[in-house]
């Protein structure tokens, strides 16, 4: 594939000022035309591998696509005449796309870049007001605050969220009610929060579960850097050979990260609805249980939503730069799926923003989760039956959906070592069909439920022997190694079976899910408490903190990297975990500026909307703090 010329072909030629040159990319299909269209790579570059050649020319500014179509078409009639044995039906031009230089900016982005402008100009003003009355180094120490920054979250990928705290919304040490709104949105309090300056631990803080989640972000980000490479990558044929050894099965099945979001995920909200149901429960409670949780994740993710379809047409420019369509998915046409969490069911071969799958299903299956904790904690013999129920469901919609459409255990195939064995079409339907489909991956939310209905009280678990301790801790590391490592004689000349791949399929999840629990058993207990040390780091605690808003940016800045590149990459491991390395870095840098700016204002004011107003005084409770 050649795609050089871009940066040169805007520049007049030295013998005539007045003629101009534009870049254009043609792409030749190498297969019969039925087999292969342009529409079938615009599904999503995450999942396709473009089956074409490409070449990059250029040519005079006065040229349509369809001129350079029609030249390139003469040509390759001329090349079968030549070479009668490459025949018609084998070669045809796909595709062709002549970038321009200048895209005039349209009514959508004007709106979101009006949205982005607000919201900095807010939070620079309410850290003005903060640094005036309070200085830029001196921490001040306010209830609220510091309850802000303490109570339990309902999903992993975002840390904290309020308790059932009575706030007054009258004066209170001569501040008054704007003024509280001012440091809630200031970017040097949210600043310190984020970091824990001046605020003691929090008690009954768990811990373990920052380092979890910070741990699955990076494997996430490491499997992205992979996957959006494919379109640059312009030696592929390797890339069989490049997946035989242990360390490529760490890639192939980064996946499972988003099992680990999706037990915390269950975890977090029965650990937090289990306290509100002890401190007393009725209808208003459970309405704004269901309210906070939407109100807070909603704002971030649908300006995220906005910067990515309507603004990243004009951040880069490059011979495979997208400027008619988001970088991957259709968000103009299905855009509002993702505002109402159904996304994965929706034409979900072309999803916009394909990664937040997660949050769609997360979002599912909180929905039902109150109920499943109510039973738990009503008739507990009745919550522990729903939710092996949900299991059980799972792991049969997993396998018979596996088996019946003959799925691959993996995205990458059946782990043949033969690349023409590799079924593009199969992908996309192991992607569309079970991947990111809530009645197969609901296990380990399930899971996660009942691992905190068992544990919401450490104290009073059971401890176990050490002989029981290292024989639990060998089959969560067997299983954790079975999960990541089980496809590798798939890849070395033994690839799957249909029927074993979907015993993989149904299994792999329940055992990565019985695997975390343990984990939280071990951290809780102080079963292992080198383990609940380790993950339990206070570094940990700010990256996780941001971790929903380094998901919900993190493959854009990959894309843009790879995207904007005027030439292809050799693929290696070495060139991929270099770029690996700067987009983590990137990711949470540029997470940190969404997190400072949207989602801590945003999760900010709702807390303060969302508590009742009292007779001036302040009932912190603290039931559950994670």
């Amino acid at each position: 594939m050649n795609i050089s010329q871009y940066r040169n072909s805007s520049k007049p030629t030295p013998a005539s000022k007045l003629l101009v040159g534009q870049y254009c990319l043609v792409s030749v299909g190498v297969e019969e035309p039925g087999n292969y269209s342009v529409a079938k790579i615009r599904v999503s570059e995450l999942l396709q591998i473009p089956k074409a050649l490409r070449a990059g020319v250029c040519v005079p500014d006065s040229c349509s696509a369809n001129d350079v179509r029609g030249l390139f078409e003469i040509a390759l009639a001329a090349l079968v005449t030549k070479f009668p044995d490459l025949g018609h039906e084998n070669l045809s031009i796909t595709d062709v796309k002549c970038p321009a230089r200048l895209i005039p900016m349209d009514g959508p982005a004007i709106t979101v870049i009006v949205i982005l402008v607000a919201f900095a100009t807010i939070v620079l003003i309410a850290s003005l007001y903060d640094v005036l009355t309070n200085g830029f180094f001196r921490h001040h120490s306010d209830p609220l605050e510091r309850n802000m920054d303490s109570a339990s979250n309902y999903t992993p990928l975002s840390d904290t969220n309020t308790s059932d705290t009575d706030l007054d919304f009258t004066k209170d040490g001569g501040r008054s009610v704007l003024g509280r709104v001012c440091i809630s949105l200031s970017a040097i309090s949210n600043t310190r929060k984020l970091f824990g300056c001046g605020l003691a631990p929090a008690v009954g803080e768990l811990r373990w579960i920052h380092g979890v989640r910070v741990l699955s972000m990076v494997w996430i980000i490491l499997g992205q850097s992979y996957a959006l490479g494919l379109p640059v990558f312009n030696n592929l044929a390797m890339l069989p050979e490049a997946m035989k050894g242990l360390f490529a099965q760490i890639i192939v099945q980064s996946t499972f990260a988003v099992d680990t979001f999706l037990f915390l995920s269950g975890f977090l909200v029965s650990y937090r609805f289990l306290g509100e149901l002890a401190a007393g429960f009725d209808c208003f409670r459970l309405i704004r249980f269901y309210l906070n949780r939407y109100l807070r994740l909603f704002p971030v993710y649908m300006i995220i939503l906005g910067v990515y379809a309507a603004l990243t047409k004009y951040i880069s420019s490059g011979p495979l730069w997208p400027q008619d369509e988001a970088m991957l998915g259709n968000c103009s046409s299905l855009a509002w799926s993702n505002a109402f969490y159904i996304n994965n069911y929706i034409q979900p071969e072309q999803m916009c923003m394909p990664w937040t799958w997660y949050i769609a299903v997360d979002f599912q299956l909180f929905a039902i989760a109150p109920l499943i904790v109510v039973a738990l904690y009503v008739v507990w013999q009745a919550g522990v039956a729903l939710c092996a129920v949900g299991v059980l469901a799972a792991v049969v919609a997993a396998g018979v959906i596996s088996k019946v459409m003959g799925l691959p255990p993996s995205l990458v195939g059946f782990g043949s070592t033969d690349v023409s064995a590799f079924d593009q079409d199969l992908t996309i339907k192991y992607f569309t069909s079970y991947l990111i489909t809530t009645y197969c991956r609901a296990a380990p939310y399930f899971i996660g439920i009942l691992a905190a209905f068992f544990l919401r009280d450490p104290a009073a678990v059971r401890k176990l022997g050490f002989f029981a301790v290292i024989c639990g801790w060998f089959v969560a590391l067997l299983s954790i190694a079975v999960v990541v490592f089980g496809l590798v004689p798939g890849f070395n000349g033994y690839p799957l079976s249909v029927d074993a791949a979907a015993a993989f399929n149904s299994l792999s999840h329940v055992a990565w899910a019985v695997a975390l629990a343990w984990i939280a058993y071990s951290c809780m207990t102080g079963a292992v408490k080198g383990v609940d040390r380790v993950l339990g780091w206070s570094m940990w605690r700010p990256l996780s903190t941001i971790s929903y808003s380094v998901y919900l940016i993190s493959p854009i800045i990959i894309c843009i990297y790879y995207l904007s590149r005027e030439e292809t990459i050799r693929f290696s491991h070495w060139n991929t975990l270099v770029v690996f390395g700067g987009n983590l870095v990137i990711s949470f840098v540029l997470g940190y500026v969404v997190y400072i700016f949207i989602e801590a204002p945003v999760r900010s004011l709702v807390q303060l909307l969302m508590r009742r107003p009292t007779a001036r005084k302040y009932s912190v409770n603290d039931d559950s703090k994670i």
